[in-house]
């Protein structure tokens, strides 16, 4: 299964009406092969529909248009006080690294040591 077929899956298939992928039901949790990367997928589907919430307020997503009962939970589901508590604590968190895994097309270890060069 390609990440485009879990993300189609994530998006068409399963209820948003959960906090996170564990709280989906179990018949959900089926439709996709690997726990790990399907809890990826539903927490980065989740940021996207936020940051699209935030960047055209009171437009609801073409996603959403026949799922307005989802619609509604997230709006409350990112509102809420605990949502917003434990965003505000993971900013903070990603602020604090000094060392990121991810560092494009070169070696992680040669921008850590300042090598220079062709590798």
């Amino acid at each position: 299964m390609l990440t485009h077929d879990v993300s189609h899956i994530i998006r068409d298939e399963i209820s948003m009406v959960a906090a996170t992928w564990g709280d989906t039901t179990e018949d959900e949790q089926k439709k996709l092969p690997t726990k790990l990367f399907a809890t990826n997928a539903y927490k980065n589907w989740k940021c996207t529909i936020n940051t699209t919430r935030k960047e055209n307020p009171g437009k609801i997503p073409e996603e959403f248009e026949h799922r307005l009962d989802e619609w509604n939970w997230l709006l409350k589901h990112f509102e809420s006080d605990g949502f917003i508590r434990i965003s505000a604590a993971n900013k903070s968190n990603r602020d604090k690294k000094t060392l990121h895994h991810r560092t494009g097309e070169r070696p992680f270890i040669y921008n850590f040591k300042g090598i220079e060069g062709q590798w």
